[in-house]
Order: structure tokens, then C-alpha cells, then sequence
């Protein structure tokens, strides 16, 4: 990706065999090359980086003092969109030949949406997650090509930098009807679309959310879990549901921590619904 900043610096990010590399271009007379984008390019700079205060490494960082030292060697393919074209479960499988540097094309359905920031797609039989510039107007159910880049977070792979295109619309997706031992057990995506029920012990508004505090028994066991309802900072109307309701609520399900079992899966320790 490549972005100008608030300093008038200009910030590159680099898709590199070990990960993320950021480069600082120190040059405030510069726009940001977008016709970098998914190129590949051979840079000469200092080598520096971000430290915590007991100066410990956060990451490192490239700083260089004008886009003469940013040397474009492949040229990016002329639009997003004539990237290849992926399944969301292809997204880092292991194949000895894949490379996950460049974009890639995922086609799916929307079943949520933050505007401006992310979206949540129905992409054959899995979820996936998606970061960019996107539009405010997307709504559940629009169909959408996304042209974004392949990453690695917690739980699951996603795409970052991306942009969209809708191709269609349609209605909104159904949830899947889960329980508490299913989305524990790893039996459900992260960012899957479903629908859980449980008791409303608490609610609370943190800024524009309103958090619900609910109460599900399972197999003998009671959980607690939460789901996070957006609304606007100007919206003052309280929860319509008293403690102690009985409630079936549908969201994007998002697993928030993991645990070690036996062997190397690692399952969900909690999650919320969005």
C-alpha cells in the first residue's frame, strides 16, 4: 500500500518473503504513487525502526529520502481487478508454488459492514474478513468482487488494502444457528454470520456501541458471552429489552482469543458477536 501522511511523509508498505516491511519516504514535495500498488520494486535506504520505551523492537522500518531510490522492476498489472481470481479458502494453504505477495480477486456476499474500514463476506462455504477503502453504501446481500492483499491474522487469513466492486444485489444472507459448544469446539469460522440465543444479564453503551452481556447454558454449562450492537453517537434511546429477556441474536461471529489443545490446532477461548 502506499499512503501520504499526516507529517507530509509518504508511507510504503512492502509485501516481503518474512513478512511486512513499512518505508518512510522523507519528501514532502511528493504525491503517493499509486501506479506502485501490487508492483514490485527494489528500494535503497537507511535501515531504522520503532521502538517501545525499553527500547525494545517493535518493527522495522525503511527510510529513504525521495521515490528516486523506490526502483519499480515489475510493473503492477494495469487494474486491481485483473488479478487472480481465489477461493476464500485458498487463501494460505500451503502449495509449493503459491505466492501471496501480490492481490488476488475473492467474489462473495455481504453479511456485514463497518463503512469505510471493513466488510464481512459469505464467500462460497467460508467467511472471510476484508480491510480497505470500501463504501460506505454496501449493505447485506450485495455481491462484490474484492482486490485486495492475502494476510495472516489470529484466527484466519484476510485481505488487506483492498478495494470492492458490486457486481449485484440480493437479499440478505441467512445466519447459521449455532450454540455455544460448536463455535468453542471450532466447528464455525471466524466472521461467520450466525445466530445464537441466551439470557441478557447487563447492558452498558461504550461510545457507539451498545454492549449486551448475555448468559447461554450448553451442554450443562453456563457461558457468557457478549455481542456488540453499533449505533449512532447521537442515538440516546435505551436497550428495548429488560434484563433477564430471553433473546436470539444474529451477528458476525468474532473469535477473540485462542487456546493450545493437544496437537497444533488452536481453537477459540471466546468471541463476540458484532
Amino acid at each position: 500500500s502506499v499512503k501520504s501522511t499526516s507529517n507530509r511523509r509518504l508511507e510504503i508498505q512492502l509485501a516481503m518473503g518474512g513478512g511486512r516491511l513499512m518505508v518512510l519516504v522523507e519528501d514532502p514535495r511528493v504525491s503517493a504513487p499509486k501506479h506502485l500498488v501490487d508492483a514490485e520494486v527494489r528500494v535503497r535506504g537507511v535501515a531504522a525502526g520503532r521502538f517501545n520505551p525499553n527500547r525494545q523492537l517493535l518493527f522495522p522500518v525503511l527510510i529513504v529520502p525521495g521515490l528516486q531510490f523506490v526502483v519499480q522492476e515489475r510493473p503492477a498489472l494495469p487494474e486491481p481487478f485483473a488479478s487472480p481470481e481465489r477461493a476464500a479458502t485458498e487463501l494460505f494453504r500451503y502449495a509449493p508454488d503459491s505466492d501471496w505477495r501480490h492481490r488476488c480477486v475473492v467474489r462473495g456476499v455481504v453479511t456485514h459492514h463497518w463503512p469505510l474500514k471493513a466488510v464481512f463476506l459469505r464467500s462460497g462455504m467460508a467467511s472471510l474478513f476484508v480491510e480497505g477503502e470500501l463504501p460506505a453504501s454496501l449493505q447485506p446481500g450485495d455481491r462484490i468482487d474484492v482486490a485486495g492483499f492475502p494476510a495472516v491474522g489470529q484466527h484466519a487469513a484476510y485481505l488487506e488494502s483492498s478495494v470492492c466492486r458490486v457486481t449485484g444485489h440480493g437479499p440478505a444472507p441467512t445466519p447459521v444457528p449455532v450454540s455455544i459448544f460448536s463455535i468453542l469446539g471450532g466447528s464455525i469460522h471466524h466472521c461467520e454470520l450466525v445466530a445464537l440465543e441466551g439470557r441478557l444479564i447487563e447492558t452498558s453503551r461504550l461510545r457507539d456501541n451498545w454492549i449486551l452481556t448475555l448468559k447461554s447454558e450448553d451442554q450443562g454449562e453456563d457461558h457468557v458471552w457478549e455481542a456488540h450492537l453499533r449505533v449512532a453517537s447521537n442515538d440516546l434511546a435505551a436497550i428495548p429489552w429488560p434484563v433477564g429477556s430471553r433473546l436470539r441474536l444474529s451477528g458476525v461471529c468474532w473469535l477473540d482469543r485462542v487456546v493450545q489443545r493437544p496437537g497444533t490446532v488452536l481453537l477459540p477461548g471466546s468471541f463476540h458477536l458484532l
